[in-house]
């Protein structure tokens, strides 16, 4: 078995006697937000499946100013809360990525 990286260019020859080759390309399309997306959408939605849903049309006052969501006034503090589980749960998929010769 072989493996070359994307990055790099190779070429085979042959001495001209009759040869068999069998190839298996694997291309993972993926961004670093895509990555990151399907690690963290887990935590939040468990983190924030108690929250209910939120109604846009009562987010605006009667004097007109928007109000905004608690759940988004407190986004920094559950991101934060999160710390230890996203840093344990990018580490399982990296791993797991890892052991399926993703990356």
């Amino acid at each position: 078995m072989t493996y070359w990286p994307s990055s790099y260019w190779h070429i085979a020859e042959s001495d001209g006697t009759f040869s068999v080759t069998w190839s298996v390309g694997i291309w993972v399309d993926r961004s670093c937000a895509e990555f990151l997306v399907d690690i963290i959408k887990p935590l939040l939605v468990e983190m924030l499946n108690g929250g209910g849903t939120t109604k846009f049309r009562k987010l605006h006052r009667k004097d007109g100013r928007v109000e905004t969501p608690d759940f988004l006034a407190h986004a920094p503090q559950i991101l934060q809360s999160l710390k230890s589980e996203l840093q344990d749960a990018c580490l399982r998929a990296w791993l797991e990525s890892a052991s399926k010769n993703w990356v």
